[in-house]
């Protein structure tokens, strides 16, 4: 029979391991590591991962499959206060496991630096050692919680202050910078509610300030007049009953009218020929028929005690106002009886003089109440009433209420609730900074039925943004209202000392008074959507909380498998729990707020991921997928539960931006739209597989190559030893070459005391390494590792399979029967044709005959050290040919082709086009019974 020709030229089918290689198609290989079979025609070394220059040799420590994280931003990261710019910036983040510290890599406003690591985040999470750092970043900040629920380590949060301007916070403008703080929405700590919170004191001395137990007075006014021009013009005359007790200088509350509603210090008392007093107040219209009272002293400081222990233990104090002084000082202890606060030492008797109650800043408000005597123009439910406040936060994400100290406000039918809110700021930017949470917006005051569990009915909205001249900010009674403006007291000159705050920085900010004749159909409830009885709303809470999966889903974000208090308040450990936030508040989760899904079955949330409206909630064993494309939780329905398809954790899962891959002990999976791919049943065997699949410690991890449309599956984050990678488009894979140390390996550590992190897809715009170059500027994979169990081995590795590398690699193909199978034939030329570089290297081709055994680095050699020819635009095609010196007789034949001496040579720059086989055909020749 004449001679013929087999060529395999297709590689395409990559590698096939589940089908015996006798029978796999011509364009699989059975063995393929090192290389790539994207190319229809051609099979090329891949490129292996890459220490980035400028990020080797790191101390941060590796928690394995954790620690690395990128996040891009519209304003830059600077490290000098108000350089920062509105421009797409990128950031690289490694968890130091060791010191609960995250390193910050990227670009530097300040100086237009794109070098490397930042010291925005070396202040950490806590003192715990081992950190587990999940991650995530949305509405232009970084959130960072410890899976391992370390109790010394809490929750923080890293974002900008301050956009294109800065932000006005309670008396200044805070700087424009990255700020990086515990992730906790605080409530108020210091609150109080009083009938007088402003007024003249009426008795006391240079160390109390009291105000003498009165009875309520009231009486009805007949109309209002104009005072006469002169000395005394801006004023009011109020025709009004004048009951004994009534003298100059008090200060009464008038209801009834339209255009004197308020609070006044009323003077020139006068009983004959008519009774009047006069407001200081300009003449606007008269009004008729009106009324006016005196509220009781008797109990003005009723449970301040609690505040002033507070805050005196806490350097938190309240403060009294001396307005007619100038000065602020510290209020130390109460008489509750008696009426007297004690004071710091004044420099004069507080009895006669005018005084203002205030928080310390930061702390909360005070609330100053009263209803209204004879009024029959309300129409509030007749009962005693209670006060709670508030603290709300970037993002108008809103703290749990706390109560307001002091006594409950009896209402009769019918009558008007008067209120006025004083909160305190300071305007030096340092001690801004050091009192008063730069996150914070603005308050909010509720009341509703004493001792009950009603709904909290909004009272007074504020906005804290206000200048010490009182731009900005403001109060109103409703969220749709325009903001009133504060009024501010004048900055203090002189007081206590040892006070924090510099006296002359005090500012202390009042709002009108408020006339309110019914409660507001607003509610703690309704404004934010849950309850007010929420026993958590927040992370960083308290240390020890955290979550070990998260995933920014649309306008929510979704945590699992929580340390958290339940939603009866006990904390405990919740691993088949999911816990979302409320439509676009992506730190608020409250314990209520719980996905209803998986729970007891005796396993745990694993990860969770997002694509196309659906939660992909893993287990170790299971998948749920859940439609959460409705706005509303109540739409949410459960569309899949798929058995034995768990994760070991977070890093066994990515988005490849066209859907979610992962990695379980069954397989490799793709889920796209609603179509699920298994990547490796095809072509991977049983034992293949289960020989792969590490199950030991955290097991494999997944990656995405956008670059060349590719996954990528390590076999462990822990001692690692391969690669597999998946080609999306042609559903076929390949192996890396070995992970390893020492010899020749593909690019990244493994084998004992190695570690790898989780895997990142990234695509790289403007960050450099320390060579100044690009970091994966087509898109990869980085990859952070762990060379050996001493400090200061890890570095952080780039990849990406787009183009052709240098790798040590290996080829078998199918054991091939030439087309003819139990004939004998004889080989008598190979050819291998390809493309290579000028680097002088070289390559070696084996082969084993009859399928007896695979191919391997002791099989015969048809030829070894085979010099390749080639130029450095790598683009000239050549031939190695092989001649054995007798012809090669055999039923069947699989080559092996690496590189040169495999695990100990060089690695080569190669791709082979295509191998062809001369033979012939021995059609008459008996076949004899072959024994091994």
């Amino acid at each position: 029979m004449p001679k013929g020709f087999q060529t395999y030229q297709d590689f395409s089918g990559g590698v096939n391991t589940k089908t015996n290689p006798k029978n796999i198609e011509a364009n699989e290989l059975s063995e393929a590591k090192g290389i790539l079979c994207d190319e229809k025609g051609a099979v090329r070394t891949s490129s292996p991962p890459a220490k980035i220059s400028g990020l080797t040799d790191k101390a941060a420590t590796i928690s394995p499959g954790r620690g690395l994280f990128s996040f891009k931003t519209d304003y830059s990261y600077s490290d000098t206060a108000n350089t920062l710019t509105a421009r797409e910036s990128e950031y690289i983040c490694i968890a130091d496991a060791a010191n609960s510290e995250i390193d910050l890599y990227g670009y530097n406003d300040n100086g237009n630096d794109h070098g490397l690591k930042l010291d925005a985040l070396a202040a950490g999470l806590g003192s715990g050692s081992a950190l587990e750092a999940e991650y995530y970043y949305v509405d232009g900040a970084l959130r960072v919680a410890d899976a391992s629920f370390d109790p010394n380590n809490t929750v923080y949060w890293f974002g900008n202050i301050g956009t294109d301007t800065k932000k006005k916070l309670l008396g200044v403008e805070l700087d424009r910078e990255w700020v990086s703080q515990t992730n906790n929405l605080a409530a108020p700590t210091v609150g109080v509610v009083a009938p007088v919170l402003s007024d003249t004191a009426s008795s006391g001395s240079t160390t109390t300030l009291g105000l003498v137990a009165t009875s309520s007075l009231s009486g009805t006014i007949g109309g209002f007049t104009e005072v006469a021009t002169g000395a005394i013009a801006g004023y009011t005359q109020v025709a009004a009953t004048i009951p004994a007790g009534l003298v100059n200088g008090m200060q009464v509350t008038i209801t009834g009218s339209t255009s004197y509603n308020g609070q006044y210090v009323i003077s020139n008392i006068l009983t004959s020929p008519s009774h009047s007093f006069r407001i200081p107040v300009q003449f606007v219209v008269n009004d008729g028929a009106a009324y006016w009272r005196v509220d009781p002293v008797g109990d003005n400081f009723q449970e301040f005690d609690s505040e002033i222990v507070y805050g005196v233990a806490n350097n938190r104090w309240v403060l009294a106002y001396d307005v007619d002084n100038n000065d602020i000082f510290k209020v130390t202890s109460v008489n509750e009886g008696s009426e007297l606060l004690t004071t710091d030492t004044n420099s004069a008797d507080w009895n006669g003089r005018a005084f203002e109650l205030y928080p310390y800043p930061g702390t909360g408000v005070f609330l100053e109440a009263v209803s209204s005597i004879g009024s029959n123009q309300g129409t509030w439910p007749k009962g005693s009433y209670e006060f709670a406040q508030s603290f709300i936060y970037e993002g108008n994400q809103e703290s749990k209420v706390v109560k307001l100290a002091g006594d409950g406000l009896l209402m009769k039918s019918n009558e008007i609730l008067y209120v006025r809110v004083h909160t305190s700021g300071v305007s030096n930017l340092a001690e801004n900074n050091t009192y008063i949470n730069k996150r914070l917006i603005g308050g909010r005051v509720y009341t509703r039925k004493s001792g009950s569990d009603g709904f909290w009915s909004l009272l007074v909205d504020m906005d804290f943004r206000v200048l010490h001249d009182v731009i900005g900010g403001g109060t109103r009674l409703s969220t749709i209202d325009d903001y009133d403006a504060w009024t501010t007291a004048s900055d203090a000159d002189g007081g206590s000392g040892g006070m924090g705050i510099t006296h002359s920085n005090f500012e202390g900010f009042k709002s009108q008074l408020y006339t309110v004749k019914r409660p507001s159909i607003e509610s703690y409830e309704n404004l934010n959507g849950f309850s007010s009885g929420e026993h958590a709303l927040s992370f960083g809470e308290s240390a020890g909380y955290g979550y070990k999966t998260s995933v920014v889903a649309g306008s929510r974000v979704f945590v699992g498998n929580v340390n958290y208090k339940d939603s009866d308040g006990i904390l405990k450990r919740m691993g088949d729990t999911i816990l979302y936030t409320p439509n676009n508040k992506f730190d608020t989760f409250p314990s209520s707020f719980k996905l209803d899904i998986g729970g007891s079955d005796g396993d745990e949330f694993t990860a969770l991921a997002y694509s196309g409206g659906a939660l992909f909630a893993f287990k170790k064993q299971s998948l749920f997928v859940i439609d959460v494309s409705s706005p509303s939780d109540a739409g949410w329905k459960l569309a899949n539960k798929h058995v034995g398809l768990g994760v070991a954790g977070p890093w066994a899962v990515i988005n490849t931006g066209e859907g979610i891959a992962w990695v379980s002990k069954s397989g490799v999976y793709l889920y796209i739209g609603n179509n699920l791919i298994n990547l490796s049943s095809p072509k991977i065997s049983f034992n293949d597989w289960a020989s792969f699949y590490g199950i030991t410690n955290q097991g494999p991890s997944i990656g995405f190559d956008p670059s060349s449309n590719k996954v990528l599956v390590s076999n462990n984050v822990n001692a690692g030893t391969s690669i597999k990678i998946f080609n999306i488009e042609t559903k076929t894979l390949t192996d890396s070459y070995t992970l390893a140390t020492s010899g020749t390996y593909w690019g990244l550590p493994g084998g004992s005391n190695t570690a790898m992190s989780n895997m990142i897809t990234f695509t790289g715009s403007e960050l450099q390494d320390g060579s100044n170059a690009a970091i994966n500027p087509n898109g990869g994979v980085l990859i952070y590792a762990d060379e050996s169990a001493s400090s200061g081995d890890c570095d952080l590795y780039s990849l990406s399979l787009a183009t052709t590398g240098t790798s040590a690699f290996t080829m078998v193909t199918k054991d091939d029967d030439l087309g003819y199978p139990n004939v004998i034939k004889k080989i008598y030329e190979v050819n291998v044709e390809y493309i290579s570089t000028d680097a002088s290297t070289a390559i070696d081709v084996r082969y084993e005959i009859d399928g007896n055994d695979t191919p391997d680095s002791s099989s015969t050699a048809l030829g070894t050290n085979q010099s390749l020819t080639g130029i450095a635009d790598f683009d000239n095609a050549n031939v190695l040919n092989f001649k054995p010196a007798t012809p090669i007789s055999c039923r069947s034949i699989a080559f092996r082709i690496t590189n040169a001496s495999e695990a100990s040579g060089s690695a080569v720059k190669l791709k082979i086009l295509s191998i062809s086989v001369r033979f012939r055909a021995i059609l008459k020749r008996t076949l004899s019974t072959e024994t091994t």
